[in-house]
C-alpha cells in the first residue's frame, strides 16, 4: 500500500500544479485553412519559417473580433514583419463582408479563411474568441491567449522571439 501512495501523491502535486492551466503541444498543429476565394487553400506546412505567425481564431460576426481587427489594421505597420492568419470556426455568410469592410486583402501579411476540419479548434479547445496563437520563426508556440488582447501585448510577444 505505502509503494502506492508516493506515485499517487506525485500525480496529485502534478494535477494540482496543472490544475487551470492548459498545456499546448509546441509544434503548429497541422492545420488547413480554405480562404475566403472559396478556391485556395493554405496547410501549416506550407507556411515558411523566419517570421513569427499569429493565428487569430475570431468569427465575423463577433463585435470583440471586429474592434480587435481594427486594432490591429491601425497597428499594421509594426506588424509587417509577422504572418497573420485569421481563422473562423467554419464558413459564415457574414465572413467576405468582414473580409472586404476591413479591406483584408490589401495587406500581404494577412490572409483569411475557414479552418477546415476545425483543427484549429480541436488543437487548442478555444472556449472563448478572439483566441490568438503565436509562433515564432520556427513555426513553435509562443503563446496562447483567450479573449481580447491589446496591440502592445501582440507586439510584445512577437517583438520577444
Amino acid at each position: 500500500m505505502k509503494k502506492l501512495l508516493i506515485p499517487f501523491l506525485v500525480l496529485v502535486v502534478a494535477a494540482c500544479h496543472h490544475a487551470g492551466k492548459r498545456l499546448y503541444d509546441s509544434k503548429m498543429p497541422a492545420i488547413s485553412m480554405l480562404l475566403v476565394d472559396s478556391a485556395t487553400r493554405i496547410k501549416a506546412a506550407d507556411i515558411p519559417g523566419g517570421e513569427p505567425v499569429v493565428f487569430i481564431y475570431f468569427r465575423p460576426d463577433c463585435i470583440h473580433c471586429q474592434e480587435e481587427t481594427n486594432m490591429l489594421l491601425q497597428g499594421i505597420a509594426s506588424l509587417k514583419d509577422v504572418r497573420l492568419y485569421m481563422l473562423t470556426p467554419k464558413y459564415h455568410p457574414m465572413l467576405k463582408a468582414f473580409y472586404e469592410h476591413f479591406k483584408l486583402g490589401d495587406y500581404d501579411n494577412i490572409k483569411v479563411g475557414v479552418d477546415e476540419g476545425m483543427v484549429f479548434f480541436n488543437h487548442f479547445q478555444a472556449r472563448h474568441i478572439p483566441f490568438l496563437a503565436v509562433f515564432d520563426k520556427d513555426k513553435r508556440l509562443v503563446k496562447a491567449h483567450e479573449g481580447t488582447f491589446t496591440l502592445n501585448s501582440l507586439l510584445q510577444t512577437v517583438e520577444e522571439q
